[in-house]
């Protein structure tokens, strides 16, 4: 309980438990992933859980993942998702300011949880929850990166 981006994880397993909307344990593990960054915006998650030394941490959202290269045990698919939010967040980053990306990252993540069963329906969710067209086209140009999206044909500009 030291570790702030830990409980936060396991906070996000019991939303997922209660929420009735995830199927699948990678998605599982991304979101909670997903819910400690959305507190800490700290894309490792869990330094020094393994010991006191800052720079050894649980997982690295920041590492790139795509499907379906990186499918395989749950904690690391789940990174999938989870660094396909960060690299939006990096994204949203450039086009808005700290506030207004955090707030907007944080809206995507908390909405998502219920209406997505598996981390591949983020991106259709998302692209219907969004309503600012640039914004979609970001947000379909990420996932796409991350194979979890075809090109869209409004978005191939």
């Amino acid at each position: 309980a030291n570790i702030g981006e830990v409980v936060i994880h396991e906070f996000g397993h019991g939303v997922d438990e209660n929420t009735g909307g995830i199927e699948d344990d990678a998605y599982s593990e991304g979101f909670a992933d997903l819910l400690a960054f959305s507190v800490y915006f700290n894309p490792k998650i869990g330094e020094g859980f393994y010991t006191e030394e800052p720079e050894k941490f649980i997982r690295d959202l920041s590492e790139f993942k795509s499907y379906p290269k990186d499918k395989g045990e749950s904690h690391e698919e789940g990174l999938i998702i989870a660094n396909t939010m960060y690299d939006l967040y990096v994204k949203l980053l450039k086009i808005e300011n700290k506030k207004k990306a955090r707030k907007l990252f944080r809206t995507y993540v908390y909405k998502m949880i219920k209406p997505t069963k598996t981390y591949k329906d983020v991106h259709n969710f998302l692209w219907v929850f969004e309503r600012d067209e640039d914004r979609r086209c970001l947000i379909n140009s990420v996932f796409h990166k991350h194979g979890l999206a075809n090109k869209r044909p409004r978005c191939a500009a």
